[in-house]
């Protein structure tokens, strides 16, 4: 039995010194690091997702409560989220253009 535990210590060893046992093992501790901040890496690359949503609706269909409860429930698992609804009975292309000016 000490043999077979010496082979087995011998043979753990020689694998965890090897150089391609380090090497998948940084590239999956990089991997795990960049999964875990992918948000602030994002955020640093320029994605504008922090700023505030604005929507402009013209409501024919009176769904501006229920948007405004699912918003809300939105908004309480991210709270920096920021949403701002707007109601306009503008006609559909006037609309477009305010927003590209």
């Amino acid at each position: 039995m000490n043999k077979l535990l010496f082979l087995i210590k011998h043979y753990i060893k020689k694998k965890v010194i090897s150089k391609e046992f380090l090497f998948a093992n940084i590239f999956l501790l990089l991997c795990i690091i960049l999964l875990f901040n992918i948000d602030s890496i994002i955020y640093k690359l320029g994605g504008k997702y922090k700023e505030p949503i604005n929507i402009i609706l013209k409501d024919n269909a009176q769904v501006k409560k229920i948007l405004e409860k699912e918003i809300d429930i939105i908004k309480k698992t991210n709270e920096d989220l920021q949403i701002n609804i707007e109601e306009s009975n503008d006609d559909i292309n006037d609309i477009e253009e305010n927003i590209k000016q």
